[in-house]
């Protein structure tokens, strides 16, 4: 991609104007204040109903930036975004924090850093860290630094975006970034009048609850050991996808924590994509025996790299630690979860001739449902059948 389309651009800047903007002065004399604009503007979000919160409930928002953000990877010379500060009005404060509540974006998967070892010091870190206590008269500054970072790690495969830069405090100790990108949309305004209905096709929007959103959050003290781990919202990234790595390994330099429950996660999805990528039936039941092994194990602790090395052949093994989203995470230590494991993998699907599936819980494989040897397997289950339903196709 050689070229940036200056129009699409001009279309997502629609939004970020037109009272929203203000300047750095006025943003320094505001938080300097603690005056709590609430002027009125137009937010580049689609409108939903929802109960809006009172202005005690909200968060505090020190800051706020917007910018129209393109795909520009491998451009040779990137046209910077467009965007700047906000005016934080209700509508904004509101509408970001139904965002947060709604992702649940503190109980998401954790995500590190890549932090200098000696230095403790990464980029990306130091920015983050910069736009929550920073000068105000500067962080305009360090918000563009990060729009032009996203925009040259994403590709023609990623949708034109929002990004949404926010601090938040209570207190000048402990504060909080966050960061969503809100990928560009296409919605109906309706509106009815005493000449009937009016419907608009509006284009220059931008989707809060759509699945291609991202978001991470970020929270801590202006210390070297703080601002070190946060929360990460991807949900192509947590499909498998490595394509949309962008977010976490590109734009954030960070890698998944593999805290609480996500580690298990991970090993459950490069489990299931190892086994659909495996190209013999021998690969794929040594798999399977990995799977069962693991649901009934009582591991405290374990790695992909570990778990790899004791339970699977060399093919398998290959297909699972590519499966891993970086070299990191491969011999990266984590809790392991069973209860979490059992509700990633608990069914394997069969495709038969004629087209036929059937879908049946671990357990049930040898009891209830018997699978031949061989290089063509025949599956035969028998049982009562106790509900039935029609659909479009198989789920």
């Amino acid at each position: 991609m050689q070229r940036v389309e200056k129009n699409a651009r001009s279309v997502l800047a629609k939004g970020l104007t037109g009272g929203l903007v203000e300047t750095e002065a006025d943003l320094a004399r505001r938080e300097g204040s603690g005056d709590k604009w609430q002027s009125e503007g137009q937010a580049a979000f689609n409108q939903e109903s929802r109960t809006v919160p009172s202005e005690s409930e909200l968060m505090n928002l020190l800051r706020v930036y917007a910018f129209a953000v393109t795909p520009q990877r491998k451009v040779d010379n990137p046209e910077p975004p467009i965007g700047g500060s906000i005016t934080i009005n209700t509508d904004i404060r509101v509408a970001l924090d139904d965002a947060f509540r709604k992702a649940k974006l503190d109980q998401q998967d954790t995500i590190d850093f890549r932090v200098d070892p000696k230095s403790r010091s990464c980029e990306t870190r130091d920015l983050m860290m910069e736009l929550a206590f920073g000068n105000p008269r500067k962080t305009k500054g360090v918000a563009t630094r990060l729009a032009n970072r996203l925009s040259t790690v994403m590709d023609s495969r990623s949708p034109s975006s929002l990004l949404v830069l926010a601090a938040s405090g209570d207190n000048a100790t402990v504060r909080r970034t966050a960061v969503w990108a809100f990928p560009r949309d296409e919605s109906f305004q309706f509106r009815n009048n005493k000449s009937g209905a009016v419907v608009k096709l509006l284009q220059d929007t931008f989707s809060r609850t759509s699945r291609l959103r991202k978001a991470a959050v970020f929270e801590g003290r202006k210390s070297k050991t703080d601002f070190l781990s946060g929360r990460v919202l991807d949900h192509q990234a947590s499909e498998g996808r490595k394509a949309a790595d962008y977010w976490i390994d590109s734009f954030l330099d960070c890698t998944l924590g593999l805290k609480g429950e996500a580690g298990t996660k991970i090993l459950a999805q490069c489990l299931q994509t190892a086994f659909t990528k495996a190209d013999s039936s021998a690969t794929r039941e040594n798999i399977y025996a990995a799977m069962m092994t693991a649901r009934h194990a009582n591991w405290r602790r374990i790695s992909l790299r570990k778990f790899a090395r004791s339970h699977l052949n060399n093919e398998a093994k290959k297909l699972l630690l590519d499966a891993s989203p970086n070299e990191e995470t491969k011999g990266t230590t984590f809790d392991f979860k069973k209860d979490i494991f059992e509700k990633k993998l608990n069914f394997r699907i069969f495709h038969l001739e004629k087209n036929i599936y059937v879908s049946a819980p671990f357990e049930t494989i040898g009891n209830g449902v018997s699978l031949s040897d061989g290089k063509k397997k025949r599956l035969k289950c028998e049982g009562l059948v106790l509900e039935e339903k029609v659909r479009a196709r198989h789920g």
